[in-house]
């Protein structure tokens, strides 16, 4: 399947550990532990000054900025044989890893390409130093009924007590539309994901049925 959530924090035999990327992010960061927290939206892992949305088994959205050759590789052999720079890797987290078929480490990710165990290790822990996960809220499934509810609401009300159909359009349309503006808004300052399928789907089922 498409991957999108990663783990962050593994529990065993009633230990918690982190997550390689973690465990790179908190040696980068020169700390040795993290801080589970609550908030109104979910869990929340906060290191030093980052706060890292969590969902309930620990896991997290990844947030991919770009195609697999966003995330540099370099050959090892390259790298023993010196002809590698130093200066290359001087500061910069490394994950050291294989990418071949054949040891079945490759990922099919939501951007539609395939990424390496390895690769996605490093988006993930470029994705904890900037504080870039993406978090979808905790009540999102509450939102989502609130918001058909509402939809149902508006379209029903605009049906049986106003005439004009273009004006009953312009309201079904400010349904669909509003949300989306919401949603994209709340993604790119806060980012928050907000599941909006089955309200827009209700409010297209119904405008259909309507005119």
């Amino acid at each position: 399947g498409i991957l999108r959530r990663v783990p962050l924090l593994l529990s065993y035999q009633g230990i918690i550990h982190p997550s390689l990327a973690l465990a790179a992010t908190l040696r980068a960061l020169g700390l040795n532990e993290g801080v589970v927290e609550t908030s109104l939206a979910g869990p929340v892992l906060r290191l030093g000054e980052h706060r890292l949305p969590l969902d309930r088994e620990g896991q997290a959205l990844l947030r991919l900025h770009g195609a697999a050759e966003h995330y540099p590789e370099v050959s090892a052999l390259a790298v023993l044989s010196g002809a590698v720079a130093p200066a290359t890797l001087k500061g910069k987290v490394v994950f050291v890893g294989v990418s071949a078929a054949g040891f079945n480490d490759l990922h099919a990710t939501a951007l539609g390409q395939t990424f390496s165990g390895v690769r996605l290790q490093a988006a993930l822990t470029q994705d904890l130093l900037d504080d870039a996960l993406v978090r979808v809220p905790q009540f999102s499934g509450v939102l989502q009924l609130a918001l058909c509810l509402l939809g149902g609401l508006l379209l029903s009300a605009g049906f049986f007590f106003n005439r004009s159909q273009r004006r009953f359009v312009l309201l079904a349309a400010a349904s669909i539309v509003l949300p989306q503006l919401l949603g994209a808004w709340l993604f790119v300052r806060h980012d928050v994901f907000l599941p909006l399928a089955a309200p827009l789907v209700l409010v297209g089922l119904l405008t259909a049925l309507a005119l």
